[in-house]
């Protein structure tokens, strides 16, 4: 078996960062998009937990990351080209300290297995994140959608223009207290950061849980940022007996009472539906692509969805394209496929279904079809996005990361 070997020219660290997170979402345990419902899924997940991603881990990162720029910057060893070299260097030695200081809570620790071979570092991670949650938040707004490599960039240059007016004879203090108030260091990007209280002398003995301080800290953030999210509705106090538990679906959320907010609840029974009603695409899907095979347990699926497409009701997609504001030709594609298959499904025509679906995916996925590749299929496992949930168990984690330090 001829094994394929894939490579691009690196042009840049940040168009390395943008394929290795396609790299490793391939890579990841998780369905692939084989209908193109993903701008629906992602509009519901950052309508309900922004500023998270299915790669994020722990909480932590959200503030150890902004802990280690501060580390960097103030170290003033910043040379050209050499801060987001330096960043990544640290994340790779705290990999041990995390490991070492967190007892028998190493879940979620980033690197643990790969070591100095990790390829994605936690700063590529949670650098949206961190900007979404305003703990990066410039005053100017042209600066407040950085990328992490133009922010390392933007430090860099300023650090460079203080060195120069160093050599160029310029009177520059090495007091602490008289750098810390330079209006120039200030621009350099240390303002541009929210920090916890009581910062740590030393990033040597991090754990992987938050202090109290810094659990404070991230609830202020995500409820002064995201006031109408989930994540939000959560970290108010008087919801925290809301908190979800564990394997919790998303579809679960309708049950929990205490919704006061009718627009929030509104929009989780818009998500709840389309999960519902994509389920029921997906095992038709599967269905279809077992055609002349063994397929008895998609058959019983298939009863099952039956059931679910009676259940369906009104159709909802409208609401949904308007809500999470979906109006571009590819997404208006999306919706005019989507509303075709579910009139044919409440109407029992079947055989229209079916081949809107087989072309839905032939038209996105050409000569990668799954229909025009069906030896090469391992058809033991579902293919596609049969449960949607909209990035809830991540934000589960979060959320169990920021109670639990504020109980210590």
């Amino acid at each position: 078996m001829k094994i394929l070997q894939l490579g691009w020219i690196d042009f840049s660290r940040e168009q390395r960062d943008k394929v290795m997170k396609i790299l490793h979402n391939l890579a990841q345990k998780t369905a692939l998009d084989e209908l193109g419902i993903g701008a629906i899924r992602d509009g519901f997940a950052d309508i309900f937990f922004p500023g998270t991603s299915t790669i994020q881990t722990r909480a932590k990162y959200f503030v150890l990351i902004p802990y280690i720029f501060r580390e960097i910057i103030t170290g003033k060893n910043i040379k050209k080209g050499s801060m987001q070299d330096l960043i990544e260097q640290r994340e790779l030695e705290l990999i041990q300290d995390l490991k070492d200081n967190s007892g028998d809570d190493l879940r979620g620790i980033i690197g643990q297995d790969s070591g100095i071979n990790l390829k994605r570092k936690p700063s590529s991670v949670y650098w949206s994140g961190i900007r979404s949650w305003k703990i990066f938040d410039p005053p100017e707004e042209h600066l407040k959608n950085f990328s992490l490599n133009q922010y390392c960039m933007f430090v860099e240059n300023h650090h460079s223009k203080r060195e120069q007016g160093k050599l160029s004879g310029k009177k520059v203090e090495d007091d602490e207290d008289a750098l810390n108030d330079d209006p120039a260091y200030m621009i350099i990007g240390l303002s541009f950061f929210d920090f916890p209280e009581n910062i740590p002398d030393s990033l040597d003995q991090s754990t992987i849980k938050l202090t109290y301080g810094e659990a404070v800290f991230l609830q202020k953030k995500i409820i002064a940022s995201h006031s109408e999210s989930l994540l939000a509705h959560f970290l108010v106090q008087d919801n925290w007996y809301l908190l979800p538990k564990d394997n919790l679906s998303f579809q679960d959320l309708l049950d929990l009472s205490g919704f006061k907010d009718a627009e929030m609840a509104r929009k989780i029974q818009l998500a709840s539906w389309f999960a519902t009603f994509n389920k029921i695409i997906n095992v038709r899907f599967n269905w279809l692509l077992r055609e002349g095979m063994n397929r008895e347990s998609y058959d019983r699926k298939w009863q099952e969805s039956l059931v679910q497409v009676n259940n369906l009701g009104d159709n909802h997609l409208e609401e949904i394209f308007t809500l999470l504001k979906l109006t571009r030709e590819s997404e208006n594609k999306t919706k005019q496929f989507l509303n075709l298959v579910y009139e044919s499904l409440k109407t029992g025509d079947f055989d229209t279904a079916d081949r809107l679906i087989r072309k839905r995916e032939e038209s996105l996925k050409r000569s990668r079809s799954k229909f025009k590749n069906i030896q090469q299929l391992n058809l033991e496992h579902n293919i596609g996005i049969e449960e949607l949930d909209y990035r809830l168990p991540i934000a589960l984690q979060l959320l169990s990361d920021i109670h639990h330090g504020l109980r210590m």
